[in-house]
């Protein structure tokens, strides 16, 4: 976040944010097999979908002006 003076009562606000910038899947929860025997026991086979474009890296850039 950046503020910009233009006088005494205006100013801009500049703002950045990043999400998943290392673009790292969100895992789903193991599999509801618990049978310690099988070799699928506690397997992650999807990822969840942690906001609406499916966990890919996401960059917001928002500037507000203050009167």
């Amino acid at each position: 976040m950046k503020n910009f003076r233009i006088n005494e009562t205006t100013r801009f606000e500049f703002r950045a944010e990043a999400f998943n910038t290392s673009n790292m899947p969100p895992f789903a929860q193991p599999t509801s097999q618990l049978n310690f025997t099988t070799a699928k026991f506690s397997n992650i086979s999807s990822t969840k979908n942690s906001n609406e474009n499916f966990g890919a890296r996401t960059l917001q850039l928002a500037l507000k002006f203050f009167y």
